[in-house]
């Protein structure tokens, strides 16, 4: 029997928020999807994503990555981040980015689920083998199906 390879799946705070619903009902579906679409997968939380989290937030079985050396040494390169980051992004926010990304990448996390735009440009620009994704669309219900016209068949003979 072959073993099934189960990736690394890492989430941030705003996904935390999202799958509680304290963004919505539409940002809970989406978050849900992704836990739908890696059923076979582990789930995971950067230890600095928990720490911005409330206690009691936190989603059982969710395994704990801690920040360690490699995380330290992957966050020291992001040097020119805090200093050009978006003017709307304060320097502990950056900073916490920063932390989880790279606790992310040094556990070997195959993505990283965020609502947070920063990610994405940080895994990119440093090269950064950790996909970083927004929320995925959900799937609609059948209820919200938008039913057109019907196709027409050909006339028998």
């Amino acid at each position: 029997m072959r073993a099934v390879d189960r990736r690394l799946v890492a989430v941030d705070t705003s996904f935390v928020v999202s799958l509680r619903g304290g963004d919505g009902k539409e940002l809970q579906a989406r978050a849900r999807r992704v836990l739908d679409l890696h059923q076979k997968d582990v789930f995971c939380i950067p230890a600095p994503a928990l720490a911005e989290c409330l206690p009691g937030q936190i989603p059982p079985g969710l395994q704990v990555l801690d920040m360690n050396q490699l995380a330290a040494q992957i966050a020291s390169t992001f040097k020119g981040a805090i200093k050009n980051r978006p003017p709307e992004v304060s320097k502990r926010e950056i900073s916490v980015d920063l932390f989880i990304l790279a606790t992310a990448e040094a556990h070997g996390a195959s993505v990283l689920y965020t609502r947070d735009d920063v990610f994405k440009l940080l895994a990119t620009e440093h090269k950064l083998k950790v996909q970083v994704r927004d929320l995925p669309d959900r799937e609609p219900s059948q209820g919200e199906i938008p039913l057109g016209p019907r196709p027409v068949r050909a006339a028998r003979k």
